[in-house]
Parts: structure tokens; C-alpha cells; sequence
């Protein structure tokens, strides 16, 4: 029987075996087809012509562009092979002669441009005639918006009486080509010949080599790729966006599309996954960008009068893990109010707490350190330490908008909402981190909120941007630690009047730390919480703010919205329970005062 063979085994039996089903194609479709109506057989003829010679042409374009994947007969049979299996046999059948000979030019077709030079490219591409030769447009649209697409003609007369549907063969094309995406796009010696390859080609490759699963069928696309490397990954990214994007379109248009004898829907995307380095990526965030607009930036970066001394960017991490620390303190203050609330503190109202309320020694439990660090190559090491509520996975995200605030986020906002005034976050996060690219390039953060530890490495916008998070076991401690480690050239540490440049201890790391820690002391002499300064971990100077701890009701008297504690040997202290705010009273000025007044 035609289609089977007989396998013999000894003399005593003889096993049937099928031979295997040969994919029904589109070349074989279009021989068919011009077999059966003599009147086409011209199509085939040309096509037969026209493939020798495009695979003769395309094998030139590695010799243009050494560092592209391979546009060579290999990449043009992917194509067709993807178009046939987005098609699949049942409509593959019932195309025209005009339309599958189309389809088969197009693929081979596609990418001969880039046999041209540059000069004549554009002036060809910007040609009428050019534009008015059909197998142009559609192989010109393969790189064009989807909305180009719809401005050809649904259907138009083809060959011999035949017709053909310039929308359906301009989407096929997009689409084979876009899903030529395993790993044999890029020829392997080629870097032998050409060296390294550029940043943005060594990516495209990654994106194809990290390609693991492939389906395609007429009803789904399946896709799967486990990416080394976070460029590679974002590369993959922009693929499977592109690749979501145009599936949607061609799910939304398909009535307008596909010829109507072929019917059915357009494949749907029903598996997309990314790895990095075998593991899930974490919510999607490893082509996260610290964004800015391009006003903030350039008041930021541009110094507009916001930032004149670089170092500016320490109060601005400071700041940041007071706000951190705040927010932390009151979650606990409404869990256990018992353990840091005074005795006659007011348990059950919270909204109206003074600081003397709290304990003092619940405000060291959120201490604050600054840690500086000389490194090799006259490079610094600053770490900001807060023992804060840790930042999440939304947080960066929300990090990222620079310019937003707490406000914006309807549960914070809430929350804050519900704190004392004193006690509240001044800022969000963002324009603050954002001063750091002031002296570096690059910073880190470690933090660990109640979910698990993260890392996060965030680049400037010079170096495009990207923040990058990984999780694991980074920091032990509730909270967080920004790293910045930048060039000592970059920074401007005023000095003191009394400070001589030409002494012996001049330039030296131990005057740079000290000069640094006095004037540390101005940025946070009036946080709530105390500041360690230490050097490789060593205490070099302890910052605290106590005035408030002198306010206790039962220790001082009240004057409407004001307490007054004793006299000092400066006058009186007065605490302002509106503005919340400590005052002294010289007893000189209040002398004075009484003898005016007698």
C-alpha cells in the first residue's frame, strides 16, 4: 500500500510501519496548486527563479552587518516554517496561488534591504515607485506601527484572475519573523572574525540563546526562556511585549485581516515565562527604571540652586530613614503601647502624642548610623542604616516615580493621616535618592522588610537607569542600608574657619571625617531619633536630640498649650505643644521684662 512499509523479522512474521506525515507547506502548496490550473504555473516558475536568487544575495548581508543576527536563507525557512504553523494545514489549504506565492516572496524577500547601501536604502524607500510596488509595502510594514497594516487594502486582484489580501500577508510576515526567536540567529565564528560584539547585539543574542521553548500552532504560542543576565532578561522582555502586543492586534482585527474563506481566530499567547538565572523574576521588576521627569531632573542634576554642595545628598538619605523610622515607631506605638508609652502617657488617644510620651530609650531602639569607610583607589564608603519598616518589593516601584509622594499612595496616606503631626514623614521617596548620582553612578540598597531581604542596585539615567532587585538573605535586621561609594574628588566637605590646609594632618581621611561630622551635626541636630556617626564601625560621634525628655506633665507646669519646666541657668525651657517645639527663655530678657512692665 502506498505510504507503508514492510519490515521482515526471521521468516515467521511481518511488522506494517507507517512512514511519517511530511508537513503540508507552502511551497508545496503553491506546486499543487499551479499543477491543478495550468493558468498559475508562471508562479511557480518566477518563485523557483527568485528563491535562487535571494539565497545567492542574502548570504552578503553578514558582510554588512557583521554584528546583526543572521538574515540568511536559514532565518527566511523560519519564517516560512512559522507562518505554516500559525496557519496550520486545515487553512494553509484553502489559500490562493497568489497569496501563498506572495507569502513565500515576502519571507525571502524581507530583509533585502540590507544588501543596500545606506545612501540607497533611503532614498529607494522614500521612492514613490517604491512605495506603490506592493511586495515593498508589505515587506517594509514587517517593521512598521500595527496601525500601517490597516491602511492597505483588504483584498486586491492577483494573478490570473486571482486575488490576494495585502493586511493578511503583511501580518503573516510581522508575525514569522518576529517569532524566528530560538537560538540559531547568530552565526558562531562570527565574533571570531569581527571581535566583540556591541552591547545592544551581545543582548539580542542572549535573548536568543536563553530561548528554551518555542510552540506554535494556529490556536496558541507557547514561549519559555531562562535569561543569564538582567540585560539579556530586559531584551526578552521588550521581545515578549512585542510579541503580546502584536498578538492583540491581530486578535482584535482578524475579521479585517484574514481572508474569509480561512476563518478561525488568531493564536493566543497561553504560556510566556521568564527565568533569570533559573529563577522567577521577582514581580516582573528586572527592567524597572529610576524614572525622573525632565524638569526634576534638570533642577536636580543641573543644579538649579536644590543641591549646590554634592554632599547634600547624605541629609537627603538621612531624611529618608527618619521618615522610615517614623512610620515603623507608630506601627509598633499602636501594637504595644503599653511598652513604649510613659506611665501617664494617654493610651487610647495616639493622634494627639507628644514626644515625651514616648519612653526615651524607644526612640534609641530606631537609632539611625552613618557609617564612613576609606576604600582602595581614594574611594569612599558611605552607608545610611535605619531600622525603619524595610522597603518592599512596591516600595522601589513606587521609589522609582521620582516626584511622587506618600500622599499618592491611598493606604499610606491613611496611615500617616492617622499620626501625630510631629510625627509624620516629610517626604517620599525618589528626588532624595536621586541627589546621590550627584557623586556616583550607582548605588545599593539592602533592606529587609517584615516579607524577606532585597537588594537593589540603582543606576543613573547616565547609565541607563535600570534598577535591579534581587532577593535573598542580604540583611539580617528590620530595615534598610543605602551604599554609596564614590571617588573622594567628587566631594566638597566644607571646613572650618580654624581648619589649615597646610598642616600635617591636611587631606588625610581622619580630617575628612571630622570635618564631615561637624557638619553632620547642623543636618541632624533636630531628628527625633539618634544618630551614631562611626568609622569602619567604630563610634565617632553619638547625635541626640533629649530636650523633649524634660516635659513630662507631672515634672513641669502647664500654661494653656505650653509646659514649662524650671529655671536652668539660661531661664526657662517651654515646650510649645502646638508647634511642637522646644524654646528657652533667657532669664536676663525676662528681668528685663518684669522691670518695663513695674
Amino acid at each position: 500500500m502506498p505510504g507503508l512499509n514492510y519490515l521482515h523479522i526471521g521468516s515467521r512474521r511481518t511488522i506494517k510501519m507507517e512512514t511519517p506525515k511530511t508537513p503540508y507547506g507552502l511551497e508545496e502548496h503553491l506546486s499543487t496548486l499551479c499543477q491543478q490550473a495550468p493558468q498559475f504555473k508562471n508562479l511557480h516558475s518566477s518563485w523557483e527563479l527568485n528563491k535562487r536568487s535571494c539565497v545567492s544575495a542574502l548570504k552578503q548581508v553578514a558582510q554588512n552587518y557583521p554584528h546583526y543576527s543572521v538574515h540568511d536563507e536559514l532565518h527566511s525557512q523560519n519564517v516560512v516554517s512559522n507562518m505554516e504553523q500559525l496557519l496550520g494545514e486545515d487553512r494553509l489549504c484553502k489559500l490562493s496561488p497568489t497569496d501563498t506565492w506572495r507569502l513565500l516572496q515576502l519571507a525571502y524577500l524581507h530583509d533585502f534591504g540590507m544588501l543596500l547601501l545606506y545612501d540607497n536604502i533611503e532614498q529607494e524607500w522614500e521612492s514613490a515607485d517604491f512605495q506603490e510596488y506592493l511586495l515593498g509595502q508589505l515587506s517594509l510594514l514587517h517593521t512598521c506601527n500595527q496601525e500601517d497594516v490597516l491602511k492597505l487594502d483588504y483584498i486586491s486582484n492577483g494573478y490570473a484572475a486571482d486575488y490576494i489580501h495585502p493586511r493578511f500577508l503583511a501580518e503573516m510576515l510581522r508575525l514569522g519573523d518576529l517569532l524566528d526567536a530560538d537560538n540559531s540567529r547568530f552565526e558562531p565564528t562570527a565574533e571570531l572574525v569581527t571581535g566583540e560584539l556591541p552591547q545592544d547585539s551581545a543582548a539580542h543574542k542572549g535573548k536568543h540563546e536563553a530561548t528554551i521553548h518555542l510552540l506554535i500552532t494556529p490556536e496558541q504560542i507557547e514561549y519559555r526562556a531562562d535569561c543569564p543576565n538582567h540585560s539579556v532578561y530586559r531584551e526578552t522582555r521588550v521581545f515578549l511585549d512585542w510579541l503580546e502586543s502584536e498578538l492583540t492586534f491581530a486578535a482584535i482585527n482578524w475579521l479585517s485581516l484574514i481572508p474569509k474563506e480561512l476563518g478561525g481566530t488568531a493564536p493566543r499567547l497561553t504560556k510566556k515565562e521568564l527565568l533569570l538565572n533559573g529563577k522567577p523574576d521577582i514581580e516582573n521588576t528586572s527592567d524597572l527604571r529610576f524614572g525622573i521627569s525632565q524638569e526634576k531632573a534638570f533642577e536636580i542634576i543641573e543644579g538649579s540652586g536644590i543641591y549646590n554642595d554634592k554632599m547634600i545628598f547624605l541629609r537627603e538619605l538621612i531624611q529618608n530613614a527618619e521618615d522610615a523610622s517614623k512610620i515603623q515607631l507608630w506601627r509598633d506605638l499602636q501594637k504595644r503601647p503599653d511598652l513604649y508609652l510613659v506611665d501617664n502617657a494617654d493610651k487610647n488617644d495616639l493622634s494627639h502624642l507628644q514626644p515625651y510620651d514616648i519612653k526615651a530609650e524607644a526612640f534609641d531602639s530606631y537609632k539611625i548610623t552613618v557609617d564612613m569607610r576609606q576604600e582602595p583607589d581614594e574611594k569612599f564608603r558611605i552607608r545610611i542604616i535605619d531600622r525603619g519598616t524595610g522597603m518592599s518589593v512596591d516600595t522601589v516601584k513606587q521609589m522609582c516615580r521620582v516626584g511622587t509622594s506618600y500622599h499618592q499612595d491611598k493606604a499610606r496616606r491613611r496611615e500617616i493621616e492617622a499620626m501625630p503631626a510631629w510625627l509624620r514623614p516629610t517626604a517620599g521617596f525618589g528626588i532624595g535618592l536621586q541627589s546621590v548620582f550627584l557623586v556616583a553612578p550607582v548605588f545599593t540598597i539592602y533592606s529587609r522588610p517584615e516579607e524577606g531581604a532585597i537588594k537593589v542596585t540603582v543606576e543613573s539615567r547616565k547609565k541607563e537607569g535600570y534598577v535591579q532587585i534581587e532577593k535573598g538573605e542580604f540583611w539580617e535586621e528590620q530595615g534598610t542600608c543605602v551604599e554609596v561609594v564614590f571617588d573622594q574628588l567628587q566631594i566638597n566637605i566644607p571646613m572650618k574657619k580654624s581648619y589649615d590646609p597646610f598642616g600635617e594632618d591636611s587631606g588625610t581621611a581622619d580630617t575628612i571625617y571630622k570635618d564631615f561630622c561637624d557638619n553632620m551635626k547642623h543636618w541632624v541636630e533636630l531628628s527625633w531619633f539618634p544618630v551614631d556617626i562611626t568609622q569602619d564601625c567604630l563610634l565617632l560621634k553619638k547625635i541626640r536630640n533629649e530636650l523633649w525628655n524634660d516635659f513630662q506633665p507631672g515634672d513641669c507646669q502647664q500654661k494653656g498649650p505650653f509646659l514649662v519646666t524650671q529655671t536652668t541657668y539660661e531661664g526657662i525651657q517651654v515646650w510649645d505643644r502646638r508647634l511642637t517645639r522646644c524654646s528657652i527663655l533667657s532669664l536676663v530678657l525676662m528681668h528685663l521684662h518684669r522691670s518695663i512692665c513695674l
